[in-house]
């Protein structure tokens, strides 16, 4: 009763917008939602406690604006107190600054810039090296130091420190020639200096770190083991070590009204399903859904999973009239019930320093019919005799809809709102006979 009462509440309050969904396009969706993306986007600012050391070394305390950055920052808005102006420090500017669980360290490095896309590759094992300024993110910060730097070109580089000095492990990709059977073959073989930079670095107060190198990979969690082995073996002490990330992931259930219209376009000798005005169905729709967040960036990135219920029941009239001959009056009835697999990519938007977030999502769904009811019934009436057809209103129908999805909607805390467009593909087997369906949907959710 209560969830009856619910849905006619819910219904009353988006009546009016219900009146105009056949009007209802992408554009005018994708308008509202880049609207609403620039009014939120100012509100994004995340100020930390973290600190700054300054070129005179003398370390400065406050709020540093943390994006949890995915690739390394290029400079930093850092404030004293929360009302303050933020001031702005680039690598020129400051030493070091933390803030959360990181540290980044200014320094002049060497960034091998090569592609690392297959495609991309070339006949040239020597390094491409550009020499700038940056932040370096400390991985390890001890007796033996390790760095990672990665750039908008999604290059990883790693460094190791010698002294004052900032030292890039070498690696690169490339592609490599060779005669077989009277023709060049070309496989990809890689430059792995690193393994002997390392050896150097590590391998006098840990001898067995030399018999793990060679299968140490340039990447950051091979590295992490590695250093931590290097330092379990050698007893120094870590004086930091960056906690490592992991992906995260929640699942809950989903509830809410669909509201959905139907149209046919195409075949001319089916008037009945062509020129015909079908009804708007009004539905509820429920589900579970599984989402899991990538680890950076302050996880506003998501893949949300969804399996959910949707039925559609749509009705309408036609009248065909034969001049004196008679006449035709048709009622055609689709109800289909859909199980549902959504796959969204969700962006969220931190909304001030607090537990509500705004998301845009967009995805696909595959429906999969697991009832289905294609009914026409026609009244004829030729030169006053009347008689009644009954049968299919559409010969070739399926039980299989494709659909892309739009949406955007508030999360706060456990609970989040959504409003959801979707248009598929219908129900029409025929190719000259297209079936758009669109779908808005006003779904609450909670996540356990």
């Amino acid at each position: 009763m209560a969830s009856k009462q619910a849905y006619n509440y819910i219904y009353l309050l988006t009546k009016p917008f219900l009146m105009h969904l056949n009007k209802i396009t992408p554009k005018i969706l994708f308008t509202t939602i880049a609207a609403f993306i620039f009014q939120i986007s100012y509100s994004q600012k995340n100020y930390l406690p973290g600190y700054i050391i300054k070129l005179n070394k003398d370390t400065i305390h406050g709020f540093v604006d943390y994006k949890n950055w995915n690739t390394n920052p290029n400079d930093i808005n850092f404030i004293l107190e929360k009302d303050d102006t933020p001031r702005t420090y680039n690598p020129n500017d400051i030493i070091e600054f933390g803030v959360k669980d990181e540290i980044y360290v200014s320094a002049k490095v060497n960034i091998e810039i090569s592609p690392v896309q297959t495609n991309l590759l070339k006949d040239d094992p020597e390094l491409n090296i550009q020499t700038d300024t940056v932040f370096l993110q400390t991985l390890f910060k001890g007796s033996k130091s390790l760095y990672y730097f990665i750039s908008n070109r999604n290059r990883d580089n790693f460094y190791i420190r010698r002294g004052d000095d900032f030292v890039l492990l070498a690696y690169k990709k490339y592609l490599s020639s060779f005669n077989k059977s009277a023709s060049y073959k070309r496989i990809i073989r890689e430059n792995k200096k690193y393994q002997g930079q390392l050896d150097l670095y590590l391998s006098d107060d840990c001898p067995s770190i030399r018999s793990k190198l060679p299968y140490i990979e340039y990447t950051q969690r091979s590295l992490e083991k590695l250093f931590q082995h290097y330092y379990n073996c050698s007893q120094e002490g870590i004086v930091f070590q960056k906690k490592k990330e992991k992906t995260s992931a929640d699942f809950g259930v989903l509830a809410g009204i669909s509201l959905s219209k139907l149209e046919f376009n195409g075949e001319a000798n089916l008037p009945y399903l062509v020129d015909t005005d079908f009804n708007q169905s009004t539905d509820f729709t429920s589900g579970i859904f599984f989402e899991v967040y990538f680890s950076r960036n302050l996880k506003k990135w998501s893949i949300q999973n969804e399996l959910i219920y949707n039925q559609s029941k749509f009705e309408g009239r036609h009248h065909s009239f034969r001049n004196e001959t008679g006449d035709v009056n048709t009622f055609v009835q689709f109800e289909y019930s859909y199980i549902k697999l959504n796959n969204l990519l969700r962006y969220h938007f931190l909304l001030n320093q607090t537990s509500l977030r705004a998301f845009i999502n967009l995805g696909i769904s595959n429906g999969f019919g697991v009832n289905e009811k294609n009914y026409k019934r026609q009244d004829i009436n030729f030169f006053g005799n009347e008689r009644v057809v009954e049968g299919k209103a559409l010969e070739e129908s399926r039980n299989y809809e494709q659909a892309y999805v739009l949406g955007t909607g508030l999360k706060f805390n456990k609970f989040s709102l959504e409003v959801r467009y979707e248009r598929g593909n219908g129900m029409s087997e025929i190719v000259t006979l297209s079936s758009p369906t669109k779908r808005v949907y006003f779904i609450l959710g909670y996540h356990f």
